[in-house]
């Protein structure tokens, strides 16, 4: 019995990493998407009690990082087209409706050439804890349903944020991630 669970659990093993694996061996011919932050509980709890200053402060904030993080993409990486779309809208992308995903900017519509790669299930990026007991900041790699990746594949590049001289730039996060990926695809 206890071999025949054995035997079950490597068939599972086995299927999930040939997923996985055509799943991160795609990401060329496919898409990488990254999700921005916006922060609109903040902002409204802000404006809920009276502090409209702190909600324009935390809006510009905002609005420079993504900034930075769109920037950092568009010059570090490499592998695949990148779009990008708001985290108000991260329920809408696991569904797959990518209206919301902009290439450049927020308002500007994407072109019926960008709709057919679109059909494709992309790797989302995002900046955030990683999946674990133990919490950090990062840049999380995931698939279309925000389900971080697990090993062999990259996970995550730590940003070391709140350390200090340690911190990590936006741009040598991205870059270090480009060349993660980079490398497993070319040695796997």
């Amino acid at each position: 019995m206890n071999q025949f669970k054995y035997t079950i659990f490597l068939i599972f093993t086995i299927c999930l990493n040939i997923y996985s694996q055509d799943y991160i061996k795609s990401l060329p011919e496919n898409f990488l998407l990254v999700r921005l932050k916006t922060n609109e509980k903040l902002i409204q709890y802000y404006i809920k009690n009276g502090d409209v200053n702190s909600a324009n402060r935390e809006k510009l904030k905002i609005k420079e990082l993504n900034n930075e993080i769109m920037s950092s993409f568009k010059k570090n990486w490499t592998l695949s087209p990148v779009y990008f779309f708001y985290s108000n809208y991260t329920e809408e992308i696991k569904k797959g409706n990518f209206k919301s995903v902009f290439h450049d900017k927020p308002n500007k519509n994407i072109n019926n050439f960008d709709t057919n790669i679109l059909n494709k299930k992309p790797v989302i990026v995002y900046f955030g804890y990683p999946q674990g007991k133990i919490k950090f900041d990062a840049l999380v790699i995931s698939n279309f349903k925000l389900e971080q990746l697990e090993k062999p594949y990259p996970k995550y590049v730590r940003t070391f944020k709140g350390l200090g001289f340690l911190k990590r730039s936006t741009d040598r996060v991205v870059n270090i991630l480009n060349k993660k990926v980079k490398w497993y695809y070319d040695n796997k």
